[in-house]
């Protein structure tokens, strides 16, 4: 059974707000824990390239997995699917 978090259109990435942290807040949020409890972000993704990735032209999408959810970053967008 999959489940998808953050609705159709998943959760906004605006402002001074860098992707990783809107993955850690709610991978955090979906798992009821804490951010600390999570494993390592950099673990799953390199940190730097998530938070640098859409100031590139022509990239779209990045996914991986990270704490049991496959995690899909589009620019303004994180979307977050439970894997079971």
């Amino acid at each position: 059974m999959t489940t998808s978090s953050g609705g159709e259109d998943g959760f906004h990435v605006g402002g001074e707000e860098r992707p990783s942290d809107v993955v850690l807040r709610n991978v955090a949020s979906q798992k009821g824990c804490d951010v600390l409890e999570l494993a390592p972000l950099q673990d799953a993704v390199d940190v730097k390239a998530l938070n640098q990735l859409f100031e590139s032209p022509g990239v779209e999408r990045l996914e991986f997995v990270y704490e049991e959810f496959e995690v899909t970053v589009e620019p303004g967008r994180v979307h977050l699917r439970e894997l079971q």
